[in-house]
Order: C-alpha cells, then sequence, then structure tokens
C-alpha cells in the first residue's frame, strides 16, 4: 500500500473488500487497513475524537523492547511485532490502540550493539502512570500486547496493582499461543527443536511481519537453549553468555509461511481474549475481597 492510499494495483483502499484487505493484511504484512479502522489509533485522534472512542471499549497497549535480535533480525523486532499483531486484531474487532512503547527490560542484551533498555522499576512505574492516566478517562480494561519476555515479570507486577485499583489489565504475549505441537507442526522437528530469541519461530514470524528489515542471509544457527541451566542452577544472566551472535535455536531453517500460520494464530488469541474480557463484569476482573 502506498502512503496515497493506493494498492500495489492502483486501486483504493476503498476498491477491495474487506475479505481481500484482510488477507493482504496476513500475507504481506500490512497495517493500515478497513474494518473497525475508523477512530482507533489513539496517536491519530483529537480529544474530542478520542473521548467518542474510549467509550466502553478495549484499549490495547503494544510494548516491547529494542533490543538485538541475532544478526538477521532489527532491533525493533518485539515491540514492531507487538504493534503490528495490534492493528490486525483491530482490523477483526473494534478496539482502541495506544501508542506503543518501544523500549523495555533488556540490560541481559546490553553487551550487543544498538541494544536500550530502562530499569525494570522505572519500566512498571511508567506503565501503571500511562493506565492510570487512561483509568481517569473511563477506561477500565486495558490489554497490554507484549512482546517481550523480558517485560513479563513488571508486567505481572503491574496487573496485580491494577486490579486492586478498579483497573482490569491482561498481559498478552503472542508466544503463549504457540505450543510445542503447532510449532513442531508449521516448522518441522529440526527448526521448533529449540526456541526462545531470533530462533526459527520468531524468525518466521520476522518475515511475515516485517520482511523489509529481515536479513535471513545472515542467520546464523546456534544449536543452544536459552539461558541454559548448569546443575539446575542459572548461571548464565547475560545473552552473551552462551550465544555470541545474539539468537539461539536455527533460525536458518525459518520460513515466512510458517510465520503466516504464527500470526494467523496470535492474531485470532488476541481478539479472542478481548471478547472475554468484554463478556465479563468489571467485578470478575478486579481483586476479589477476602474470604468470609
Amino acid at each position: 500500500m502506498s502512503e496515497d492510499g493506493l494498492s500495489e494495483d492502483g486501486l483504493s483502499e476503498d476498491a477491495l473488500s474487506e475479505d481481500e484487505l484482510a488477507e493482504g493484511a496476513l500475507l504481506h504484512g500490512a497495517t493500515y487497513l478497513v474494518g473497525y479502522r475508523a477512530m482507533t489509533r489513539l496517536r491519530e485522534l483529537t480529544w474530542p475524537e478520542a473521548r467518542e472512542a474510549l467509550r466502553d471499549r478495549v484499549v490495547l497497549l503494544p510494548v516491547g523492547s529494542v533490543e538485538q535480535h541475532g544478526r538477521h533480525m532489527p532491533l525493533a523486532t518485539d515491540h514492531i511485532t507487538a504493534e503490528r499483531i495490534a492493528f490486525l486484531a483491530e482490523e477483526r474487532h473494534p478496539v482502541v490502540i495506544a501508542p506503543t512503547l518501544a523500549y523495555g527490560i533488556s540490560p541481559h542484551h546490553r553487551q550487543f550493539w544498538g541494544t536500550c533498555w530502562v530499569r525494570s522499576e522505572l519500566f512498571r512505574d511508567f506503565m501503571l502512570d500511562i493506565v492510570r492516566s487512561l483509568k481517569s478517562h473511563g477506561v477500565m480494561r486495558v490489554v497490554v500486547v507484549n512482546g517481550h519476555g523480558g517485560n513479563s515479570a513488571a508486567l505481572s507486577e503491574v496487573g496485580q496493582t491494577l486490579r486492586q485499583e478498579g483497573v482490569s489489565l491482561a498481559v498478552y504475549e503472542w508466544w503463549r499461543g504457540i505450543d510445542d505441537e503447532f510449532s513442531r507442526q508449521i516448522l518441522g522437528e529440526a527448526a521448533a527443536a529449540i526456541t526462545g530469541h531470533a530462533c526459527a519461530l520468531e524468525t518466521s514470524v520476522g518475515l511475515q511481519l516485517f520482511p523489509e528489515w529481515m536479513k535471513p542471509e545472515a542467520a546464523v544457527d546456534v544449536p543452544v537453549g536459552w539461558a541454559p541451566p548448569v546443575h539446575g542452577g542459572q548461571v548464565h544472566f547475560d545473552t552473551v553468555d552462551f550465544t555470541e551472535h545474539g539468537n539461539v535455536g536455527f533460525p536458518t531453517l525459518a520460513r515466512r509461511e510458517a510465520g503466516v500460520a504464527v500470526v494467523e494464530r496470535a492474531v485470532s488469541n488476541l481478539v479472542a481474549l478481548v471478547r472475554w474480557i468484554e463478556s465479563r463484569p468489571l467485578s470478575e476482573l478486579l481483586a476479589r475481597p477476602h474470604l468470609g
């Protein structure tokens, strides 16, 4: 899709059916489509438009990191993956998408050039303030679309805190819906044997969502799992301790077709989660009182 709103065929967005646009999004990583698109991205709205858009809507907040992903994936991998999955979800269900928080908790990648990070306590407090700001506008249901595993612990703490303040915060992470059997089915036994960071699975997702930033020819296979334990103990705290390339697994075996399947499942799971949250009374999503 060009910046003037024309497709590669020279047709306007309006000239394509919703099914055709949805198919294009999934196959080509397109994100600016129709469907539920109108008035859903907070960064594009005026304040009167935001007042209308935020009424009775679940807000998606994409977060990720700016960190190395091997020799073949961009530093933006985590936050762009989260953002584009959120964008695809908005085509299937009405939501509001808050601006993406790019930076996350990534000090364990600090030896690799370009990696930037924030302290975990700063990330936690920043997230709390963002959601409290949304609460002041009447938003009571938020889904954090998290693209970086290093943020998970802090986000769990944020969710626990906010549900005691009357706000439901769910944390959605695309990889949690991809089980081992599904990975083997779409990637094959060898490629799915080791997953974790810039592996065959994540590389396939990148080939689907942002192929223009990928360098698959530079990928290096690293036959080691993430932070391998020693006698049951954790001794590897920095990525460089167990991989000098920055990735693990077998990214040379990644396939875009596998990425299509993963993204489809990720988007479907996110939409299903939003619908589940919408179907519950707010009281069921908040912290419960003491048992009687």
